[in-house]
């Protein structure tokens, strides 16, 4: 086999070939995703009792065989679209460009709301348009957002619109097919937001709320650490009055708690949690997501 000839500069000089110039060449997101496709990430309400997710995977696969599924959660709280927006934008931060999520949410299925794709950081996210994207618009970043709703859907099922409408989407976007292909492109602004759930600094504190209550009954508050970190953990007494009065401990781990006491501290998840050792804090406080926490320091 003969030499792959060496490259030349103008001088004359030979001139050494790159270290990486087996790589593929530097491409732009929506080029990468026909490089790289998928994966597509799953999130939903429906939880694994019922065959939805299985046949929602199938009619992926049956579209784009050999895509990679990632399933993000299938045990949302059903209807809970604010929880469903903390986890895509908790989670977005850890999978690759190119990733296609499909959230599906959507106590409004087979009306006339619309089904949406924003393209943020070279990512794409499906997702019906109620509120759930809101946690990903961040002030200044650049994004995109198209109207994928189907104009004609009438072998879908009204009620599962997860297998017969984002499936396919999803699908055709981790294909390949770009989102100017599949709808029209609207404005960001025209967006459905939810109400805001910003935390609100009061004359001794703060009330914020509990966005999640996770298995260990950990309470994730809507309190990001880069901004409430050093008031709260910083304090020199912590109370808990809503919805009761207890004091609060800062601490750096679990099993720095004390018993008895209540603990509060920098989450995996970027956000402040309240917790117990190896207890529940959300049974022995009485929290549910959605609950108001009022916290003075």
């Amino acid at each position: 086999m003969a030499a792959r000839p060496r490259a030349v500069a103008s001088n004359g000089a030979v001139r050494p070939r790159p270290a990486n110039s087996h790589r593929l060449p530097s491409v732009r997101p929506r080029e990468r995703i026909k490089l790289h496709p998928g994966p597509i990430v799953l999130l939903t309400d429906f939880g694994l009792s019922e065959p939805y997710v299985g046949q929602m995977k199938g009619a992926v696969i049956s579209r784009a065989p050999g895509i990679r599924i990632v399933d993000l959660c299938h045990n949302v709280a059903p209807y809970n679209i604010a929880q469903a927006g903390f986890f895509l934008a908790t989670s977005r931060a850890y999978f690759p460009e190119g990733a296609v999520f499909a959230a599906v949410v959507d106590p409004g299925v087979g009306t006339g709301r619309r089904i949406v794709l924003l393209e943020a950081r070279g990512q794409y996210f499906l997702a019906p348009d109620n509120g759930l994207l809101a946690p990903l618009l961040r002030e200044g970043e650049s994004a995109r957002v198209w109207d994928v709703t189907p104009a004609r859907a009438s072998d879908a099922s009204a009620t599962f619109h997860g297998r017969d409408i984002f499936a396919p989407l999803a699908a055709r976007l981790a294909s390949g097919v770009l989102p100017e292909e599949l709808g029209n492109e609207i404005s960001l602004s025209g967006l459905v937001r939810l109400p805001s759930i910003e935390p609100v600094r009061t004359r001794g504190g703060v009330r914020a709320m509990a966005l999640h209550v996770d298995r260990f009954g950990n309470c994730v508050l809507n309190l990001p650490c880069a901004a409430w970190a050093g008031p709260l953990l910083e304090g020199i007494r912590l109370r808990l009055i809503s919805p009761v009065e207890r004091r609060l401990v800062p601490v750096a781990t679990y099993d720095d708690i004390e018993a008895g006491s209540v603990g509060i501290l920098k989450g995996s998840q970027g956000h402040l949690e309240l917790a117990v050792r190896r207890g529940s804090a959300a049974a022995e406080l009485g929290i549910a997501p959605g609950d108001a926490v009022v916290i003075d320091f």
